[in-house]
């Protein structure tokens, strides 16, 4: 409808108002037009329910008397494809845009996929001068390579009108993003939300519910983890003053300390010692799913966890507990968030948790109480090492756990049991779960299907080949002008379907290796005294062998030097250098189809196992694995999941190689030794038997050592150059059920 004085929509457009007046009459029919207005009102682009982003935004023209203006929303399904608009007053040329009837919004106006838009500067637009408008900034929308066509001179001409019509003084100020939305953005892009305001509490601040429960934020340290099939369990702690409505911890009592019921002492001492801190600081909080399977992956002893949304109920003791529940809008939400120490950096709460915890421990230095800065049981010492090395005599009561004849010569019959099992390993590399794996060799699956053992986290991604991997298209980039490049690599996650058919080191017993360790206060940038006697002590030579162990045990340290237990004996000493182990690893893979004899270079990856990756894989820590038989036996049984009877066959091949030598020594030189395995290799290949297995792989790329990036006029490299850089794999969010 035309109106004096008002300019007329281009040919083929379609003012607002009647857009928008286009009747539709069943739930379901839509309109679409074109249309051209001025954004008066927008809010940045956020992640929607699904897979889409969306963005919305208000347009105004001449023609529309009713409200500030239409509103619209837009989905696209990458964030760069959303309307670059930056401004109040920026004018919007929409193709393909318009109005739906929702059953339950009622109408609704929006976008569609084959929609594109144009947007024209304000600025720009405002202030042009050229006759063919060829100053104007123009954005024009390029979703999967389709474009929006070029707005003429007709349809700019109109867009310049109704902007001189607007009255900015009516526009209302932007508004600011919501903590929702915010959260949103935060969590497409890999951050981790924030938690909401005035929601968040300390442990030392809560009470018991009066009226109704209620829900808090909490920002804690984990020191026990009880697991089950249906939920999760956690003690944790934020190291600020005792809160009376929690259950007491007394030093004195350490032995029935958190104790789950083991009254005859089934469970090891040494897995029920708390490692503090004592009193009224410690609350349990429990997660049900999906939180439970979040905290499994990515939760262990000592991890700074940020939980959201919990529910602060009294349990059947009287005492305050707290609950994670599932979200009823949205089930797939997780509420459960881990943090690096090194974030406390940037993290002003973080920082003052880690502050806090040094404090404390300081505290139990100097009142001569034990505490444990790395919660992990298994580090943790038994009551007998820990009365040793405090000098105290062990009593017979706490020695003789079971108080029943009966369950006592039943718990002397189940460590006889276990020890036979721990020397079986030792002395033949395989327990009886290895024995019946081995027998299960024989039946392996020599189809082609996916081993339903080894699971990767839920995901639409589309399978992709190792071949199709190793291609140069894979890194083949555009630049600006158009010149297609091939990069040394790209940051990528793929998801495939493979099969081992070697791995590197050639011994599982190297599979775990010793790294030194930085104390959390450190990656978080807080001073510490014993930070500077562990820099000393790791510029010390250090023997680790059992007999320094004997000596660190009869050293007889100070009282305050006993309270820290950091050594893998769990034997208190500050003069062994703070190193943990960690998983470091390599297997050779490549695509099911490929026969291992015909595995040339461009066919097969070298997919690194470390890190966080290796222990979501194996789901177990690293240890020194020559003095673990019991954990080397569990991880070539894991490992056996993955390439079947390989690790068996090779071993035995290379045994009756170096027989046939004359020799049973294994031959040091790299070269030979190289030699070897790849004959065995080839020799055991029609034995092999294996079933593939979906992965989760990462690329990304390594600066070479200096001394491959020598340059012919003797400097080094700085990454410039393709060949500087190393194309490396890694396997990630996959593991062995």
């Amino acid at each position: 409808m035309a109106y004096p004085g008002i300019p007329i929509p281009p040919r083929g457009f379609t003012d607002l108002k009647s857009a928008w007046d286009h009747p539709l009459a069943a739930p379901g029919d839509k309109h679409f037009c074109y249309m051209i207005g001025v954004c008066v009102d927008f809010l940045p682009i956020t992640k929607s329910r699904g897979s889409d982003y969306t963005m919305k935004l208000t347009l105004h023209d001449p023609y529309w008397v009713d409200g500030i203006g239409m509103a619209f929303q837009l989905f696209v399904k990458k964030e760069s494809h959303a309307p670059q608009v930056t401004n109040q007053g920026d004018v919007i040329i929409f193709h393909s845009a318009g109005t739906l009837y929702n059953p339950r919004m009622g109408k609704v106006a929006l976008s569609n996929y084959s929609s594109t838009w144009s947007v024209l500067d304000y600025d720009s637009l405002r202030n042009s001068t050229a006759d063919d408008f060829s100053d104007v900034v123009i954005h024009r929308s390029d979703r999967d390579g389709v474009k929006a066509p070029i707005p003429n001179v007709e349809e700019i001409k109109y867009a310049k009108a109704i902007l001189e019509l607007e009255d900015s003084s009516s526009w209302k100020g932007l508004q600011g993003q919501t903590s929702l939305e915010t959260n949103n953005i935060m969590a497409a892009n890999g951050g981790t939300p924030s938690m909401v305001r005035g929601k968040e509490r300390s442990i030392s601040s809560l009470t018991i519910p009066v009226d109704r429960d209620y829900y808090v934020d909490i920002l804690a340290e984990v020191r026990r983890i009880y697991t089950t099939d249906m939920r999760m369990e956690l003690s944790v702690t934020d190291y600020t003053d005792e809160n009376p409505s929690l259950f007491d911890c007394k030093p004195e009592s350490d032995e029935n300390a958190h104790d789950p019921g083991d009254q005859f002492g089934y469970i090891a001492s040494s897995h029920k010692a708390w490692p503090g801190p004592w009193g009224r600081r410690t609350f349990n909080i429990t997660l049900w799913e999906p939180h439970r399977s979040y905290a499994v992956a990515s939760v262990t002893h000592g991890s700074l966890i940020q939980f959201r949304n919990v529910h602060v109920k009294v349990d059947q003791q009287a005492k305050l507990e707290g609950i994670v529940h599932q979200d009823k809008l949205y089930p797939d939400k997780v509420l459960v968030s881990a943090h690096k120490p090194y974030e406390a950096e940037t993290n002003e709460p973080l920082r003052d948790l880690l502050k806090r915890k040094k404090a404390y421990e300081d505290h139990c230095k100097r009142s001569g109480l034990r505490f444990v800065r790395d919660a992990d049981p298994k580090k943790l010492p038994s009551h007998s090492k820990l009365d040793q090395a405090n000098g105290r005599a062990i009593s017979p009561q706490l020695e003789e756990a079971p108080r029943d004849a009966k369950a006592a010569k039943r718990n002397k019959r189940n460590k006889q049991k276990q020890k036979k099992k721990a020397a079986s390993a030792a002395k033949n590399g395989l327990d009886d779960a290895n024995e019946r794996s081995a027998g299960l060799a024989e039946k392996a699956v020599s189809s082609l299907a996916a081993n339903a053992h080894v699971r990767t986290v839920t995901s639409t991604q589309s399978l992709i080949s190792i071949s199709s991997i190793l291609e140069p298209s894979t890194r083949q980039q555009k630049t600006m002008a158009g010149n297609i490049w091939i990069a040394p690599f790209v940051n990528q996650r793929y998801k495939s379907k493979v099969k081992v058919i070697d791995f590197y080191p050639n011994n599982l017993e190297d599979f775990a290796v010793r790294a030194k360790r930085k104390s959390e206060y450190a990656e978080a940038g807080i001073d510490s005294d014993d930070d500077e006697e562990n820099e000393k002590a790791d510029n010390t030579p250090h023997d680790h062998d059992e007999s320094s162990s004997e000596d660190a045990n009869s050293d007889g340290g100070n009282d305050s030097d006993a309270m820290a237990v950091d050594n893998e004996e769990g034997i208190p000493s500050n003069k062994k250098r703070r190193s943990k182990w960690e998983w470091r690893f390599a297997l050779t893979i490549t695509d099911p189809n490929t026969s291992p004899t015909n595995a040339s270079d461009d066919k097969v990856i070298r997919l690194i196992v470390t890190g966080d990756g290796a222990e979501h894989l194996l789901r177990a820590s690293a240890c020194n694995l020559r003095k673990s038989p019991n954990a080397l036996a569990q991880l070539r049984e894991k490992l056996f999941i993955l390439w079947g009877n390989l690790e068996e066959l090779l071993t035995e091949q290379l045994s009756t190689s170096r027989s046939r030598a004359g020799s049973g020594d294994v031959n040091t030189d790299a070269a030979d030794q190289d030699r070897d395995r790849r004959s065995a290799l080839s020799l055991v290949q029609k034995h092999y038997k294996s079933q593939p297995f979906e992965c989760f792989i990462e690329e990304y790329g390594v600066l070479k050592a200096k001394k491959t990036r020598i340059r012919n006029d003797g400097s080094i490299g700085n990454g410039d150059r393709m060949e500087d850089w190393e194309r490396c794999f890694r396997i990630c969010k996959t593991t062995i059920a």
